[in-house]
């Protein structure tokens, strides 16, 4: 087992953009970087059902906008998903009023375009909770539930022209399960995918795909001492290392966090330390951004405003 990770340099907690002008937020958010800039997009307060967006360009914070438009906002339930892909960054969400089917929106760096069902409003993926992206061997991946929290893991890939038909994986006969939603990340050449176990079973499993396989499911770092979590994990790399953050078990309202150096996993600690744990409603979410690590997510209780800590480079 490695040593823990350090916890001295992880900033002071704080609401964005700052304590008298907090953005709100239902559920969790979803940021990624795209042109330079880092795009921080959730659910409005209170449940609202549509997608916010602010942008990040290293000094200061843009007005918090409804997208598209305020005449024309994208619906949602629970929270949306961001990756860059082509270009264009994509949010992915399922629909309003838990309506079970994946929507998708891109931007081009100029404007958003209309929400769309995907693969088609004939045809639309189905799901539970809320969906994961990450861009794999040169394709989008978009990992979700299955609908009426079936339990199960789906996937399906975006080459740039059309979406693949929605598969369970690996495979129909032996698919993966989770509780809530999904997490992916890309180190060493694999695509991560962390979730909590079935049934709200409090602990994060872990499976990995090298392009043309996936890995058997495994409890991290071992099963007789697996990570608690509550609600959905997030994964990112940074610094050669694979970050694996999430809420405890229980709803603990405290972040905890441990890495992976492609031999084996930390022990967990609480973020930044076990006397000063960053709080939290939900799951967080992370992302790399001009030499940072950063940690966005709900504050405790439901509190309804977005915080962020962040990490520099060693």
């Amino acid at each position: 087992m490695n040593a823990p990770i350090g916890s001295d340099n992880w900033g002071i907690d704080a609401l964005v953009p700052d304590s008298s002008n907090a953005f709100g937020l239902s559920a969790s958010p979803a940021v990624a970087v795209y042109r330079n800039k880092l795009y921080c997009v959730r659910q409005g307060r209170g449940g609202s059902g549509w997608v916010w967006c602010a942008t990040f360009d290293g000094n200061s914070w843009s007005a918090d906008q409804l997208i598209k438009n305020d005449d024309n906002a994208y619906g949602i339930s629970g929270s949306p998903a961001l990756a860059v892909f082509n270009d264009k960054l994509y949010c992915v969400r399922q629909g309003r009023g838990n309506s079970g089917w994946i929507w998708c929106a891109t931007f081009d760096g100029n404007s958003w375009s209309d929400d769309q069902l995907i693969p088609n409003k004939d045809d639309a993926y189905g799901i539970s909770g809320s969906p994961a992206l990450a861009v794999f061997n040169d394709k989008l991946y978009c990992v979700h539930q299955g609908r009426s929290d079936s339990g199960w893991l789906w996937c399906a890939t975006f080459d740039g022209n059309s979406w693949s038909s929605d598969q369970l994986i690996p495979n129909s006969n032996n698919a993966y399960g989770l509780s809530a939603s999904p997490a992916l990340a890309v180190y060493n050449g694999k695509l991560y995918c962390a979730r909590q176990g079935r049934e709200d079973s409090g602990w994060v499993w872990c499976s990995t795909f090298d392009g043309s396989n996936w890995s058997d499911d495994k409890l991290i770092p071992t099963p007789g001492n697996a990570y608690g979590v509550s609600d959905s994990p997030a994964l990112v790399s940074f610094q050669n290392k694979l970050y694996c953050a999430r809420q405890g078990r229980g709803n603990s309202g405290w972040i905890w966090c441990a890495t992976f150096d492609g031999q084996s996993w930390t022990n967990d600690r609480l973020i930044p330390s076990s006397n000063n744990a960053y709080g939290i409603s939900g799951s967080p979410a992370l992302v790399e951004f001009n030499g940072q690590l950063y940690c966005f997510h709900q504050g405790r209780n439901d509190d309804g405003w977005l915080w962020c800590g962040s990490l520099p480079s060693a």
